[in-house]
């Protein structure tokens, strides 16, 4: 996986950083550590640094206020932007000061749609286990599993308004044999997209709504 940025709440285990280092090989590693400096902190620190420094990585470092949740969210939405726009960027979910990863990811909802795309969650759990990896978009907006057919997506499309429509108002639409209609409108109902208020009768649901708006902007 290539990441150009690895986002890491610092607290007092060296060896998960180290190992993510090593893992994942990053172009930059950038410390995300609490304003109030601890001995122990600054050790781990120290130690990624020499990780870091073996393997040409970039190392940056932001000492973040803690007393101003707001402000700590704008800090770090602002610092994670100059990254999200130019490839994948993970923030390590499991390790160091808890209150800050909660910051980080606040500020990775704050980012544009494009930016989130690229925001990875890598799953750990101290001192050094790295569970594995899921795509912050995955979470926030559903993606589906399975990608619709063209023609699949042009009916979510005619739905879209939130409107429940008449099957006569979907035929007249698409201009499609009534049978193939149903078929699809089937199959789009059993994947979840819509759902059939009542004979007759067809409502996009939150699941499409998500599908059109992840998919088609």
């Amino acid at each position: 996986m290539n990441l150009v940025a690895i986002f890491c709440p610092i607290g007092f285990s060296i060896e998960l950083p180290v190992r993510l280092l090593y893992m994942f090989k990053p172009k930059v590693f950038v410390c995300v550590s609490s304003e109030k400096r601890d001995d122990r902190v600054e050790r781990t620190v120290g130690v990624v640094k020499q990780v870091v420094a073996a393997l040409g990585v970039r190392f940056e470092r932001y000492d973040i206020p803690e007393v101003d949740m707001y402000e700590s969210v704008s800090i770090l939405a602002d610092i994670l932007s100059k990254y999200a726009g130019r490839g994948n960027v993970a923030i390590v979910v499991g390790s160091g000061l808890r209150i800050l990863l909660a910051e980080l990811i606040l500020s990775a909802l704050n980012l544009t749609r494009d930016q989130q795309k690229n925001i990875i969650l890598i799953l750990a759990r101290e001192p050094s286990e790295v569970l594995g990896t899921v795509y912050m978009c995955d979470l926030i907006y559903k993606q589906p599993v399975q990608a619709l057919k063209p023609e699949e997506e042009r009916l979510l499309q005619i739905l879209k308004t939130g409107k429940v429509m008449e099957f006569g108002k979907i035929v007249a639409a698409t201009r499609w044999p009534k049978p193939t209609l149903f078929k699809r409108l089937q199959r789009l109902e059993r994947m979840g997209y819509i759902k059939r208020v009542r004979k007759g009768l067809y409502v996009i649901t939150e699941r499409g709504e998500r599908y059109i708006e992840y998919f088609q902007q």
